[in-house]
Formats: C-alpha cells, structure tokens, sequence
C-alpha cells in the first residue's frame, strides 16, 4: 500500500484495523459498525462527472439507499 500526501495524486489510501480479543457480542458489534457506517458520510460518496464534463462528488444519503431497497447488511 503506497500513502501518499501530494495535492496532485487522485487515489490516497490510508487503512486501519482494530484486534478485538476475547468474547464478542456479535449483535451488538454488528450494530455498531451498521451505524459508524451510516454516519460516515465517506462512505456514501460517489463521482459522477457533470454536464460539463467536470467531476464532483455527491453524498448519497444512507436513507435514500434504504428506501430503494439497498442495505449494508450482508
């Protein structure tokens, strides 16, 4: 994985990673990570590029994906 902090490259990837140990309530777990990525607007993003032909980002909002029947639950 290359990070990289130069304004003029499209693609930066960061990644991170908890190691939960012992017991997990999985109910609970599942929940939780539901929620952190309903609230994460970074992970509703997509690119479409306008009539212009000029790129933008929109943030699809987490309660229209449910309505046309999408979810994040496997």
């Amino acid at each position: 994985m290359r990070i990289s902090s130069t304004p003029r490259e499209i693609g930066t990837t960061a990644a991170d990673y908890v190691e939960l140990r012992g017991a997990v309530h999985e109910r609970k777990l599942g929940e939780a990570v539901r929620r952190a990525v309903e609230e994460t607007d970074a992970l509703h993003a997509r690119f479409v590029i306008d009539a212009d032909d000029q790129p933008w980002q929109e943030i699809v909002d987490p309660m229209l994906l449910a309505a046309a029947g999408c979810s994040a639950s496997p």
